[in-house]
């Protein structure tokens, strides 16, 4: 018979190369040492070195870990507090209190708002998400989320006390807020973190530069992305060959954490896209990064960067171009002035000063004596 766990976390995406979600589920627990015990595959290779105690259960794909294999492990631990950090949880509450982590609602919007991706697996995982995610919150005694903004939308969509609900932005650790040197030798390029999911809004973001280059007389600047699985490469390079921009446009594959920080210093900036975002982390990467930026003026983004840079509506096409040409004609003093602002919005994202909010929160749910 397993001894009971105050705390427990479904550690299916907290493992091997995890970003994204599985950092946010990592900084969260962060403060709680041995109090925690991380549930994760049988199979896992690379481990975060912490005080948490690890549980290892059976691989199975993530319906079945999230629906069978967390609950049994669950009841079987007599678990007092169960995190479920991927917007999802288990239909079957059998824990003492239920605390979901909600990164954005992106998955509820209709074909007609964001059309289905060309990734059989994401529109699998974007019908999972709709269909448990109601029953996710109904379950969830605390809800925390990463944003004002989707706190806003939880309240809105499912009606929900605000009360119940904590946001706890996302953060980055302190080596991003170290200036590395620029390689002064580097070809000029914009630079985007996206992804073939249609909420990155690539394709129009590859129309918006062609369109860029020729309106605004640009020369000898090249569009450099990061985020799309490799697979896809070949369709959106089509695509740029259709625009004549092949030449002009470098599709990455996985990169380090190293190389992802060089890429934000010596680019010429970044624009970011994006039509929803709960958060938008790399956002935050490229204003730690000291570099000039141009974003979505729609979902969490605005709040995210305030009035740190350059802003558009990334449903026109021309508005994009727009602030293409904007930051690559970009004066030498403004733009300081938009880095150093940037720097110093970024710096409320900091690992250590949100750690303050996580403590704060796990001070108010572990108090002794509390329901």
């Amino acid at each position: 018979m397993e001894s009971n766990i105050q705390v427990g976390i479904d550690g299916y995406w907290m493992i091997d190369d995890y970003r994204g979600m599985g950092s946010f589920a990592w900084q969260l627990i962060e403060p709680l040492a041995d109090k925690c015990s991380v549930f994760i595959p049988d199979n896992s290779s690379k481990l975060k070195i912490v005080n948490n105690k690890y549980q290892k259960l059976s691989k199975k794909m993530f319906l079945l870990w999230e629906q069978l294999s967390i609950p049994c492990a669950v009841k079987k631990n007599k678990v007092e507090y169960m995190i479920y950090p991927y917007n999802t949880g288990a239909f079957r509450k059998v824990e003492g209190k239920r605390i979901s982590i909600i990164h954005d609602l992106i998955f509820l919007k209709s074909k007609k708002e964001l059309p289905y991706s060309a990734s059989m697996y994401q529109n699998l995982g974007r019908l999972y998400r709709k269909f448990f995610l109601g029953i996710n919150i109904k379950n969830a005694d605390y809800i925390v989320t990463v944003s004002q903004f989707t706190k806003s939308e939880l309240i809105k969509e499912y009606g929900l006390n605000e009360s119940k609900i904590t946001v706890i932005p996302n953060s980055l650790p302190e080596h991003w807020y170290q200036t590395l040197p620029k390689d002064t030798v580097s070809d000029k390029y914009l630079f985007t973190v996206a992804g073939e999911a249609p909420s990155k809004n690539l394709t129009t973001l590859l129309d918006a530069f062609a369109l860029a280059l020729s309106k605004y007389n640009i020369h000898g600047l090249k569009l450099t992305i990061a985020g799309v699985k490799s697979e896809y490469h070949h369709k959106y390079l089509q695509h740029c060959k259709l625009l004549g921009i092949d030449s002009y446009v470098e599709f990455l594959g996985y990169i380090s954490t190293n190389e992802l920080k060089s890429l934000y210093v010596n680019s010429y900036g970044f624009i970011f896209a994006s039509l929803f975002e709960g958060f938008g982390i790399p956002l935050i990467e490229a204003l730690a990064s000291r570099t000039p930026v141009a974003f979505s003026n729609v979902t969490s983004l605005p709040e995210i960067a305030a009035d740190c840079g350059i802003s558009f509506n990334p449903y026109d096409m021309p508005s994009i171009a727009e602030a293409i040409s904007q930051l690559f004609y970009l004066d030498e003093k403004l733009k300081v002035r938009m880095v150093d602002k940037g720097f110093k919005r970024a710096l409320d994202f900091q690992e250590l000063k949100v750690r303050k909010d996580i403590e704060n929160f796990w001070s108010f749910m572990l108090e002794p004596g509390k329901d």
